[in-house]
């Protein structure tokens, strides 16, 4: 069904830390979507590794955690997929960045929701 929805979009994946990516040997994001025959386009980057459930929903919500590469999305069908949401404080901050390359439309998918928030 995926496959059918967004045939014509490009996946932009919400990244995980790289060091976490190497030791699992691969993104879990990409490679459930690349799976899928769509066209990838991993250009979003962690600045810091910072773990997001070290902090509470006011810290996250100011943290901009993310840099785009020089990449081409002008009128592009964009989604934005992200493994697991809790406050959307990531999403939040993807879909800014990716709106200043001027897609065409942005959708976002979201594999899970944590309802559990950080209470600190």
């Amino acid at each position: 069904m995926l496959k059918i929805l967004y045939h014509d979009y490009l996946v932009i994946p919400i990244p995980s830390w790289k060091d976490d990516d190497n030791k699992r040997g691969f993104n879990h994001v990409f490679e459930i979507f690349s799976s899928l025959n769509l066209k990838m386009c991993p250009c979003l980057h962690k600045k810091e590794n910072i773990k997001q459930s070290s902090l509470n929903k006011e810290q996250r919500l100011k943290t901009k955690n993310l840099s785009i590469d020089k990449v081409n999305l002008t009128n592009k069908k964009i989604l934005i997929v992200d493994d697991v949401m809790t406050t959307g404080s990531t999403v939040k901050h993807a879909i800014e960045i990716i709106k200043k390359k001027k897609p065409k439309i942005i959708k976002v998918l979201i594999l899970a929701k944590n309802c559990r928030t950080n209470k600190k």
